[in-house]
């Protein structure tokens, strides 16, 4: 019971950022089933596999309901989410495959490659963060292109692939850079592609006989992130009205991005701890 409450507590956490920053929720869900996975006693080798899956299947629930959320709100591009969302979707898939082919994608090797994407995504925004301009006016620059969009999306799913992270990490930013100031388009797009991505991973390991998806860990989860996920879309909404609204909202992006970074290092930064 005790952890069903906790989980439920950390997916509110999840929904809140993911409606906030637009990524998802799973920079949470990643440390947060680490965690879980090993209280449960889970072997080893299943892990990863494990850690992958469900926390793509928690990025589909944060996706669709945002795309819903947002939709009411009349920020909804459905040719533009499939442009991106559909290249990702069948990169994540095949690269799912791939991995599960050998035991090559340890636990090791899992965390040096997530802390590796997640640090460069953390530089590349605090870059564009502090010499893009942040604060100029909407409508300044072009949208991609169809492929550009298809471009982009493929890299978000590579990313999600490898780390179990939505890929918002990867499309918020660069949206950001190719021109959109608006974040909650940026954030509606990117939920939608994620959506779209996550839909196909999530299918693929709910299909695995072993390493997939864990309904204990699922529920509260998903609870926890539809009641969270309200609020943090509403507060992105009410605060990319506005040129200072918008560049608060990244340097939030910055600091939630660093924070978990530390706390998948921890035992390096910190031994013992």
């Amino acid at each position: 019971m005790e952890d069903w409450a906790l989980l439920v507590g950390l997916g509110m956490v999840a929904g809140l950022v993911g409606g906030l920053f637009g990524v998802g929720g799973g920079v949470i869900y990643v440390p947060v089933l680490g965690w879980w996975l090993d209280r449960q006693g889970f072997a080893t080798e299943l892990r990863v596999s494990m850690v992958l899956g469900n926390s793509l299947a928690m990025t589909l629930v944060t996706g669709l309901v945002g795309v819903w959320l947002w939709k009411r709100k009349g920020v909804y591009e459905p040719r533009t989410l499939l442009n991106m969302g559909v290249p990702a979707g069948l990169v994540a898939l095949g690269l799912a495959w791939l991995l599960r082919q050998g035991a090559f994608y340890d636990a090791a090797l899992f965390r040096l490659v997530f802390s590796s994407m997640l640090a460069m995504m953390l530089a590349r925004n605090a870059w564009a963060w502090f010499k893009v301009g942040a604060v100029t006016p909407e409508g300044q620059g072009k949208d991609p292109s169809a492929g550009g969009y298809a471009l982009l999306g493929s890299l978000g799913g590579l990313f999600s692939a490898l780390t179990g992270l939505g890929g918002g990490a990867v499309m918020v930013p660069a949206l950001q850079s190719l021109g959109m100031r608006n974040q909650a388009r940026i954030n509606a797009l990117s939920m939608g592609a994620i959506s779209v991505m996550a839909l196909s991973s999530t299918l693929f390991y709910a299909m695995t006989d072993q390493g997939g998806l864990a309904p204990a860990f699922l529920l509260p989860t998903a609870a926890g992130t539809l009641l969270g996920l309200w609020p943090g879309i509403a507060m992105a909404r009410h605060w990319s009205g506005s040129r200072v609204g918008s560049r608060n909202l990244r340097g939030g992006l910055l600091i939630f991005l660093t924070l978990v970074l530390l706390w998948i290092n921890r035992d390096w930064i910190l031994p013992g701890f």
